[in-house]
């Protein structure tokens, strides 16, 4: 089961701690705006990969795995590949492949250097 993370600040895209010595990245994401006067003004999800992990494709495959766990993900393709033609398996389909595209898009950032300071990204799902 998925675990938000709540505050009324907005926090910052890349956190780094230390395990033994060596470098552990965090990545805050997926940030929404919920004004829960119990919660926090802000959600979001977090990844932490393992100790001394920061390439491109663990990055992804962990933000991924963490919205989509190997049973979801299974029955997403499995329902799209039995019914391509079905409403729900298309948008359903559409949606896991528009959260891929983010986790990417975090990748290439993280990569270039453009979430070192910057806040968390905000979710692909909210209205613009």
């Amino acid at each position: 089961m998925k675990t938000w993370n709540y505050g009324n600040e907005i926090p910052k895209a890349v956190s780094y701690s230390r395990h033994l010595g060596v470098p552990v990245l965090t990545l805050n994401y997926n940030l929404q705006e919920v004004n829960d006067e119990d919660q926090g003004k802000y959600r979001w999800d977090s990844v932490t990969l393992e100790p001394g992990v920061v390439d491109y494709g663990s990055i992804v495959a962990a933000i991924i795995n963490h919205e989509y766990g190997s049973d979801s993900m299974q029955a997403i393709v499995n329902n799209y590949m039995l019914d391509p033609d079905d409403a729900d398996a298309i948008a359903t389909w559409n949606t896991m492949q528009l959260f891929r595209g983010y986790a990417k898009q975090i990748g290439r950032d993280f990569g270039a250097g453009k979430l070192d300071d910057a806040d968390a990204p905000k979710s692909p799902f909210e209205a613009e």
